[in-house]
């Protein structure tokens, strides 16, 4: 089997690239379910130190939902070493 050594690297999905670089989009109802993700993802790159990154960016399209779950995502974000910029979308 030979490699083509020219060929260009696989790009990723623009979800996975925005992810890539500390943006992440949240569509959907809040529920401690849904909550969770985000809040990994937030601890996640607070203790990733090879790649730390200067900023978080989230992106939020909800018509709401589960209040603590919210307060929950909330605490984690105040607690996060990153800052956070949140942009509101849509509803």
């Amino acid at each position: 089997m030979t490699e083509n050594i020219n060929q260009p690297p696989q790009a990723l999905d623009p979800s996975s690239e925005l992810f890539m670089r500390g943006h992440h989009v949240f569509m959907g109802e809040v529920t401690q379910e849904t909550m969770k993700p985000l809040i990994d993802w937030i601890i996640s790159e607070n203790y990733n130190k090879d790649k730390k990154k200067k900023e978080l960016t989230l992106g939020i399209c909800s018509p709401g939902g589960d209040l603590n779950a919210c307060f929950a995502l909330v605490d984690i974000m105040k607690g996060s070493k990153i800052p956070i910029r949140t942009i509101g979308m849509g509803m």
